[in-house]
């Protein structure tokens, strides 16, 4: 089964169609390249659980990065029509699925919601201006025309949906809203100095993203982004388990680390090594045990992951918060900052 991330970068572009953009992965996280798959996507309103009101259907071939564009409303219909639905009486959700051995049997990847009517005739009154929505990594951008006729753009409503397009090295970031916070669901993968793959194994970064110190990981979120405090990352792991007490040093809270850590265990489902404990990914953080670097060997891969943050407990020493194979709780320490530790960045308000 193909793995399929949806990239929403226009919602309102073509008075016809949505104007789609999504990466087809393989179930080992490589991008499924120059490769023949059908899309199937479900518009439902009311809920995720609502009533289906349109079907349609894609049969595409992935670019070299695994990358495909459709125009929803513009495939070929299965059940009912497009251009009826009545976009007034949301709200909608689409629900895509993918047959990638193009055997006619498709698997549900998931539902999203459509976080605007998806149409320019669908605009907005504001102070007197018509609007159309459009977004792009996170934001929500307001098109506009005042009394005078003249156009202008002002930022609408944040949001946390599908994934984040890097445009520095045309990597694709799963995202996940927890408790207020936009956070990546990926660690970051931007090649710098002052960071290594696992065993120096390219391969490695594919799976588990980039070792960095800490004076790079302060660096390296791409424009938006930016490296989590201690605060957020408290936040964060209060917000999923309300036991956390952010104070101490050591491990702490109850069943946080199970609730952000990947599911299964290495050999059979999954990467963390047995038992995994707790591991539910109940917050979709999908926490994979990276390991860590101390030069010049490296540690712990499939047994933990070590995430830095931009607090600094005192000069050269920063605050850093980590997962075990073996503890369903969380550890909040300190470590210098020539550590090689994993990154998750987190969105700008």
């Amino acid at each position: 089964m193909a793995l399929l991330l949806n990239v929403f970068f226009s919602m309102a572009q073509d008075t016809n169609g949505i104007n789609y953009q999504s990466i087809i992965r393989d179930n080992s996280g490589q991008h499924m390249s120059n490769s023949n798959v059908s899309l199937q996507f479900s518009f439902i309103q009311g809920s995720v659980d609502g009533t289906v009101v349109y079907v349609e259907t894609h049969d595409v071939t992935t670019n070299e990065a695994g990358i495909v564009n459709v125009a929803l409303g513009k495939g070929n219909p299965t059940f009912g029509s497009f251009l009826e639905i009545d976009w007034s009486r949301g709200p909608y959700f689409l629900e895509t699925a993918v047959d990638a051995s193009i055997t006619g049997i498709y698997s549900t990847l998931g539902t999203t919601q459509f976080l605007s009517v998806p149409y320019a005739f669908s605009s907005r009154e504001a102070e007197h201006a018509r609007s159309v929505s459009v977004f792009s990594g996170g934001q929500e951008y307001l098109l506009k025309v005042d009394p005078n006729g003249t156009l202008y753009t002002e930022k609408g409503e944040f949001y946390c949906d599908g994934a984040f397009y890097d445009e520095r090295d045309g990597q694709f970031y799963e995202t996940v809203l927890i408790g207020g916070q936009c956070w990546m669901a990926e660690n970051m993968n931007y090649a710098t100095d002052s960071s290594w793959c696992y065993d120096d194994n390219p391969e490695e970064c594919n799976t588990f993203g980039r070792l960095y110190t800490q004076n790079m990981a302060a660096q390296v979120c791409p424009e938006g982004w930016h490296l989590p405090n201690n605060d957020e990352w408290c936040q964060l792991a209060s917000f999923v388990d309300t036991s956390v007490d952010c104070e101490p040093m050591g491990s702490i809270g109850t069943d946080v680390g199970g609730k952000l850590k990947a599911t299964g265990i290495l050999g059979i489902d999954g990467l963390w090594q047995e038992p995994n404990a707790g591991a539910t990914n109940e917050s979709g953080f999908t926490a994979l045990p990276a390991g860590w670097y101390h030069e010049p060997l490296f540690w712990d891969k499939s047994l933990s992951t070590r995430f830095w943050t931009s607090t600094s407990v005192g000069p050269g020493w920063f605050h850093f918060w980590g997962l075990q194979f073996d503890d369903a709780m969380i550890t909040h320490s300190s470590e210098f900052y020539l550590m090689g530790f994993s990154v998750r960045c987190v969105k700008d308000e």
